[in-house]
């Protein structure tokens, strides 16, 4: 399984404010650039509270979407599977809904598959597993940073898309491009850059990320 994230923060790291409110992150440009990015995944997959905040469909460019033998799929991670989105997500029909939750999930509103994780926390090497068994090859992260730090501390991220947008936003308890409770100083993930690009203000990022076996 290729797993990649991609994440557009401010410059000192953050994906949004004080008050959970997402600022406008990403220009034009960067909203294009990630839609390629999704056309070269076969899933992405997000946490139950980034859906919560935009609960819209994720599509590819309309070029990938047409060239494609397989399903897209819209994967959310959430416990109790408590999400409600946009009636244009649940009329998309160009994707496949999956949704990864816990036995004490509530019935979605809307149609689609549903994985239940046996244990309270889901751990991604069964989401992984879970993908799998739909063909899924392939998997985009696209936030929140609880969930990029899950997998970074299972060791199975591949690569890392990071845009850095020309803005500030502070604060202790802002949510950040990584969360989780932090790695110790020998478990920290190491990276290297593969590519680095300005337009205008933004700088895009592009990491392999080394796998820590590597490093013994």
């Amino acid at each position: 399984m290729r797993v990649l994230s991609n994440t557009a923060i401010s410059l000192d790291g953050r994906i949004h404010t004080r008050d959970e409110r997402p600022p406008v992150l990403g220009s034009r440009h960067d909203l294009r650039r990630m839609r390629v990015l999704r056309g070269q995944v076969d899933a992405v997959l997000v946490g139950g509270a980034t859906f919560r905040r935009w609960p819209i469909a994720a599509l590819p460019d309309e070029d990938a979407l047409a060239r494609r033998t397989q399903p897209f799929w819209n994967i959310v991670v959430t416990r109790r599977a408590d999400i409600v989105p946009k009636p244009a997500f649940i009329a998309e029909q160009r994707i496949k809904k999956l949704i990864l939750t816990t036995p004490q999930y509530k019935t979605p509103p809307f149609e689609t598959e549903i994985d239940v994780c046996p244990q309270e926390d889901i751990d991604v090497k069964w989401m992984l597993r879970a993908l799998e068994r739909r063909g899924i090859g392939s998997v985009l992260i696209e936030a929140g940073g609880d969930l990029i730090a899950q997998f970074l501390a299972a060791d199975l991220v591949d690569e890392m898309f990071v845009t850095i947008c020309p803005i500030l936003i502070g604060g202790k308890n802002s949510a950040s491009l990584v969360d989780g409770g932090g790695f110790l100083a020998e478990q920290v993930p190491k990276l290297t850059l593969q590519h680095i690009e300005r337009v205008e203000d933004e700088v895009y990022l592009h990491y392999f990320v080394k796998k820590r076996q590597s490093d013994r």
